[in-house]
Parts: C-alpha cells; sequence; structure tokens
C-alpha cells in the first residue's frame, strides 16, 4: 500500500492559510478605512471659506455725559427763602431757580432740566453747599475709559456701535472726536448721531471701536487656524498669512486657499 505525500498535504493547507490570512487582512484594511474616514466626520467639522466685510475694534465701557451741566452753590451760609422750581422741569436762561434769605436769587446761566434741589424752603444751607443742579440733555457725549495698550490705535474720525442692557439687538452710531489722558487714565469722546430715548447723564453702554476695516474680504472660522496654518478638505495643511481679527472669523491675507474650500475644524474648537 502506498503512504500519503505528507509533503503535498502541508503545501496545500500552506496556500489554504495564506488565502485566509488575505482574506482576513481585506477585511480589517476595509473595516479601518470606512471607520477611520466616520472616525474623522465625528471629530472634525467643514467650514466653508467665504467673502465678506471684517472689521477689528476696541471695546469698553462708556459713560454718558452732557455737555452742559453746572452745581449753583452759596457763597455764604444762609436760609432758602423760596424755590421757583421742582426737579424734572425744564427752564431758560435766566429763569429763577433759588431764593435766599439775603434776597440773593439763583438763576439759570443755560437752558435745561433741573436735576437736583436739596433743600426745603426754611432750611438752613452753608457756604459752598450745593443749592440747584441744572443739566442740558440736548448734547449728550459718552466717555471710555482704556487702558493704554487699547487706546494706542484709537483716532480722531473713527466709527463706534454703542448697545445699552435692556436695548439688547439695537446698536447706535457715534464718532470719536476727542482721545486724551487725565491722571492715569486714556480717556476717548465720543460724539453721538442719535441716542436712544430717556437715557440719562451717568448711564452705561458697551462701545465698539472701529479700528480698521476690509470689505470683500476673504474670510475663516478663527476656530480653523492652527498656528500659521489651516487644513483644507481634499488639499491637506497650507500656510497662510493672516489680517484683521474680529472674534469669529480672521481675514486672508496671502495663501493657497480660494472662496468655496472647505477647512477642517475640530468639534471641539468649532462650538
Amino acid at each position: 500500500m502506498a503512504k500519503p505525500r505528507k509533503g503535498r498535504h502541508k503545501t496545500e493547507m500552506t496556500k489554504h492559510s495564506k488565502i485566509i490570512a488575505g482574506v482576513i487582512l481585506l477585511v480589517v484594511m476595509l473595516f479601518i478605512l470606512f471607520f477611520a474616514g466616520n472616525s474623522r466626520q465625528d471629530r472634525y467639522l467643514s467650514q466653508p471659506v467665504r467673502r465678506g466685510t471684517i472689521a477689528q475694534a476696541v471695546y469698553g465701557i462708556g459713560t454718558i455725559d452732557a455737555d452742559r451741566s453746572v452745581e449753583l452753590k452759596t457763597a455764604v451760609t444762609s436760609i432758602i427763602r423760596n424755590i421757583y422750581v421742582r426737579e424734572g422741569q425744564q427752564v431758560s436762561t435766566g429763569d429763577r431757580l433759588v431764593e435766599l434769605q439775603d434776597v440773593t436769587v439763583l438763576k439759570a446761566p443755560f437752558g435745561g432740566t433741573v436735576t437736583s434741589l436739596p433743600y426745603n424752603v426754611g432750611e438752613t444751607v452753608f457756604a459752598q453747599s450745593i443749592v440747584a443742579a441744572l443739566v442740558d440733555f440736548s448734547n449728550l457725549y459718552v466717555t471710555v475709559s482704556l487702558e493704554q495698550q487699547a487706546a494706542l490705535p484709537v483716532r480722531n474720525g473713527q466709527k463706534a456701535n454703542l448697545s445699552f442692557d435692556g436695548m439688547r439687538g439695537k446698536s447706535y452710531r457715534g464718532t470719536v472726536v476727542a482721545v486724551y489722558s487725565r491722571k492715569e487714565e486714556f480717556l476717548v469722546r465720543i460724539n453721538m448721531e442719535t441716542l436712544p430715548p430717556r437715557v440719562l447723564p451717568g448711564m452705561t453702554a458697551d462701545v465698539a471701536i472701529i479700528i480698521a476695516e476690509h470689505s470683500d474680504a476673504l474670510l475663516i472660522p478663527v476656530a480653523a487656524l492652527e498656528g500659521k496654518e489651516v487644513e483644507v478638505r481634499g488639499k491637506g495643511r497650507e500656510k497662510i498669512t493672516t489680517g484683521l481679527v474680529d472674534g469669529a472669523y480672521v481675514q486672508v491675507v496671502s495663501g493657497n486657499i480660494a472662496e468655496g474650500d472647505r477647512l477642517w475644524i475640530s468639534r471641539g474648537r468649532g462650538q
């Protein structure tokens, strides 16, 4: 009886093993490619490069001030003899406000609104005490206090946008007319084109002073920028030169990207 050929059986087993190993390897590679693609979609957002207007601003808190206001005081100690007006009353230049016991009559130096009458008839007022206060509300402006670094790029003629608490969604336009220092403060005066009704001196507003602005600029989300590079879908990583930044978008000055390109952004950064 002939003996079985062990070498031939071993060769056939080896071939089968290689085929099985090859099939397994192919399945594993397909699995990796499929889930790697899905994993990228899960981990990244795709955002377009677009064109638009971008503005860079300096931000601060502004205080409403009046061009003309005055506090009327007594020169000597006296007694209030008569009061001719009430708080909140509109007066004209020369109108009588308060009369003192020595027949001194305090008059309005300009037209405006009486904002304070701290004493009543018959009460004693001491020298240099405030007897009445008057404000002209017809010409209000905004004063913004800035840190030195923020104040450096601010110039006369720059535009500013103001918004008030309780009036979100509404913005009011003004123009920088003065930049100056007072002690350790750097102050900016903004004259307003319009202000909402019932705004009074002492109220505050959020202010954005526009220090630079470009229209039809090539823009990308700030979150897409990694150092000086972005990852472009279908192109890979590209180096770019940036310009203005407004917090959400950054201007692209140069680089191998164009309007309509899509950028990969990590979901953690893009949310």
